[in-house]
This record gives structure tokens, C-alpha cells and sequence, in this order.
């Protein structure tokens, strides 16, 4: 019996050694193989490295003015707007920066606040395992930074979106006309976030641009009909965002554990 195991084991390391020697014929295919497949991968990262790109640089790239050429209520909106001097609006650019970077500090406040509150407040009630029914519920530093974070994706990639609603087809935007908007969105934002007033930012821009197209002209220097859309949209909006949320309350409730300390 050992002479047998001996002699099948002497067999196969024989049959083993013959294989290394002479080259196994699966380890060639193997290494036929490899450069196919790390060419099918490289060309696979390359591909999607451009993607990213595309995706990244989409908002930069997209022309946001094309509807001028292409909608006629919008050209002749445009056209029938009043030039001022070139100088005057060169000298406004800079003006805008700062009126900008004043909008930002007053949607940080703001918007960002609005997703995070909610988070925030999860995130102590699962910590504590109790509510914090008086004084300020502590937000951390991380969930401040992926609120920010969230705003800037979203900016960078489908912002254009509203870049054109409000920048060409509300109303004609130079920086003379968009400093003062923005001014007054900063102003009216700061405020309102001081007295711990929930507005919207969006109703607040679309405001402002109004008020900049009717002292253009009533008529013809506001778009109308975008704005009655834009207006049957927010009510809308609020129905539906209600629906969902109570939807997605009422398909959770029945897994949630009942926390005695918290009732």
C-alpha cells in the first residue's frame, strides 16, 4: 500500500516537473492574455476618467446663452434692454465679485443650514438617545463640511440649469443689473437668517430680478410666462415634497424600534 502512495505521488511530481519544464499550456494562454487584458482595462480607466471629466466640466462648457437664438420671446426681451456704457459695466464686474461672494455667505447660512439642521439633530438623537427639547442642538464640524461639499458638486455639475433660468431667460443680466440683484438677495438673506426666518433664497433671486426687469420696462423686461411657470412650480412643489415625505415616513414607521426613553 505505501509502495503504491509512493509510487502515485513519485508520478505525479514527475508529472509536475515535465509541466514546469516544458511550460504549462494554461500559464501560456495566461500570459497571451495579459496584455489583452491590461489593455481592455487601461482603455476601461481611460474611458471613464473621461466621463468624470465630462461630468466635472459639463457646467463650464455648456453655452447658457443659446436660448437668445433660439427663443424669440427671450431674443427680443434681450434686445429690447437698455446698453449701458461698456466702461461703466467693465467697472461693475468687480462690483459683482463682491456682491457675489456676499450672496454666498448668506446662502452658506442658509441653505447649507437646511440640510444639515435636520441631520445634525438625527445625528444627536442617535448619539444621546434623547431629544434636546431647549437651547441649540451641536452640529459637527463634518457634517457642516459634506453639507458644503454637497452644494459645490451640485453647482458644478447641473447648476447651469438655474445659471440659465435666472442669468438669460428671467431677465437680461449684466453686472450693473446683477449687482444690484445680488446685493438685495444678500441683504434680505442676512436678515431673514439673523430673525431665524425660514425664506427661500430662490423666491428671493427671483424677486430681485423682477424688480430689475420692470424698471427695464413692465413688459418687455421681465419674462412673464417663465415666471407664472416658475410660480405654479413652487406651489407644486410644496404638495409634492409633503406626499413624498410622508410616504417615505409612513413605509419606515412600522420598522422603527419604540425607544421608551424617548417617548
Amino acid at each position: 500500500m505505501s509502495c503504491g502512495l509512493r509510487n502515485l505521488g513519485q508520478t505525479a511530481l514527475g508529472v509536475w516537473e515535465s509541466a514546469y519544464a516544458q511550460g504549462d499550456p494554461n500559464s501560456v494562454h495566461k500570459e497571451e492574455r495579459s496584455p489583452h487584458v491590461a489593455e481592455t482595462s487601461q482603455r476601461l480607466l481611460v474611458k471613464m476618467g473621461h466621463t468624470v471629466r465630462k461630468a466635472v466640466l459639463h457646467d463650464v462648457t455648456v453655452d447658457i446663452h443659446e436660448d437668445i437664438d433660439e427663443d424669440e420671446n427671450i431674443r427680443t426681451m434681450h434686445q429690447a434692454a437698455e446698453i449701458f456704457d461698456p466702461e461703466t459695466e467693465y467697472a461693475y464686474k468687480y462690483l459683482q465679485m463682491f456682491s457675489a461672494c456676499c450672496v454666498s455667505f448668506a446662502y452658506g447660512a442658509k441653505d447649507s443650514a437646511n440640510a444639515a439642521g435636520p441631520y445634525a439633530a438625527n445625528w444627536y438623537v442617535y448619539n444621546n438617545s434623547e431629544i434636546k427639547a431647549t437651547g441649540r442642538t451641536p452640529c459637527p464640524m463634518w457634517i457642516l463640511t459634506l453639507a458644503a461639499f454637497g452644494i459645490v458638486c451640485g453647482l458644478n455639475t447641473y447648476g447651469y440649469n438655474m445659471i440659465r433660468v435666472l442669468g438669460v431667460k428671467m431677465a437680461k443680466m449684466t453686472p450693473s443689473r446683477g449687482y444690484s440683484a445680488e446685493l438685495s438677495v444678500a441683504l434680505v438673506v442676512a436678515v431673514a437668517v439673523y430673525f431665524q426666518l425660514p425664506i427661500s433664497t430662490t423666491h428671493c433671486i427671483f424677486g430681485a430680478e423682477i424688480g430689475v426687469g420692470m424698471c427695464e420696462s413692465f413688459d418687455n423686461g421681465t419674462n412673464w410666462a417663465l415666471f407664472a411657470k416658475t410660480f405654479i412650480a413652487w406651489c407644486f412643489t410644496v404638495l409634492i415634497s409633503g406626499l413624498f415625505s410622508a410616504f417615505f415616513f409612513a413605509a419606515g414607521e412600522p420598522f422603527q424600534p419604540n425607544n421608551p426613553v424617548l417617548t
